[in-house]
């Protein structure tokens, strides 16, 4: 596997993470459906309320599906910020997976959402969306590169979905996604 491969992949994925943040922010119905007080054992403490939103860890779940896609010898090396794990409305619990088959995404999302199995396919709908960017106009280099196979067992990738999560579930303007 090539450096550039990777970064390739890492872009596209950031690509995702922010069109699956957006389509959460944008719809009112669903982001409310979404946002979750971290339980105390996981928040920070730093914050009086630390949030969790079921696009932070959908964001992390599709970042560690694709990437492990991809390249498969990471897959054990690819931590998240966020438990993925949900409590609906009606107490259930359930951890937010992405997998193989679309329609097992779509019943473990639509869990998290009390049943709501539209506001889940629009949702998955991004998750498996194919991201292709112009990678001439990012200016990633086609050359040679370096390879990662000798190393890739020492190479971790840490994912932090959306910075800033408070300010994301307040609505203010200036919200990073990064992971």
């Amino acid at each position: 596997m090539s450096a550039i491969e990777l970064l390739k992949e890492i872009l596209k994925v950031s690509e995702k993470a922010a069109n699956i943040a957006r389509v959460c922010r944008a719809d009112d119905h669903l982001f409310k459906l979404l946002v979750q007080e971290k339980a105390p054992e996981e928040s920070n403490s730093r914050f009086e309320h630390d949030f969790k939103t079921l696009a932070d860890c959908l964001i992390q779940e599709a970042v560690k599906y694709d990437i492990g896609k991809r390249f498969p010898a990471l897959r054990d090396n690819i931590r998240g910020e966020e438990n993925p794990k949900f409590t609906n409305a009606a107490g259930e619990s359930t951890v937010v997976t992405v997998t193989e088959d679309r329609n097992e995404t779509v019943e473990n999302i639509a869990k998290v959402l009390n049943d709501d199995k539209v506001a889940a396919e629009r949702l998955v709908e991004e998750v498996y969306r194919e991201i292709e960017l112009d990678w001439e106009q990012w200016q990633v280099p086609i050359g040679e590169a370096a390879t990662l196979d000798q190393e890739i067992d020492q190479l971790g990738i840490w994912i932090d979905p959306i910075d800033a999560t408070a300010e994301y579930v307040r609505a203010q303007d200036k919200v990073s996604y990064f992971f």
